[in-house]
């Protein structure tokens, strides 16, 4: 399997970790798996009730406010809050879920040396 291949799988193993990510890094709103969105703020309001759902099934967040609409997964809401780019936010959401990050050797590996050929 080549680097393509094994970077897809750990964004695929990634996804549903969502729903644990977001409940700690997001407030929580009124509503099953609502939040105040961290993209327009829904949910600041009088009544406390965020627009930003996360679907469990499909493992992708949408808010639903109109002048929001952001949608995604774990992987897009990683990078909007922590200002990464997109690999970056695979390799550290997969070091923090326990995921293999494509290219990684285990460590015993990376530091052996090679031995000379005689």
């Amino acid at each position: 399997m080549d680097f393509l291949e094994q970077y897809k799988e750990a964004r695929r193993e990634l996804k549903p970790y969502l729903l644990d990510y977001a409940r700690g890094v997001l407030e929580k709103s009124k509503g099953r798996n609502m939040f105040k969105c961290p993209f327009c703020g829904s949910g600041d309001g009088s009544h406390h009730t965020g627009a930003f759902s996360i679907d469990e099934k499909r493992n992708k967040y949408k808010c639903f406010n109109g002048a929001c609409d952001k949608k995604g997964d774990i992987v897009d809401l990683y990078k909007h809050i922590n200002g990464t780019d997109e690999k970056a936010a695979v390799k550290e959401l997969c070091a923090m879920y326990g995921v293999s990050y494509p290219g990684e050797l285990p460590e015993i590996q990376t530091k052996q040396k090679a031995k000379p050929v005689k």
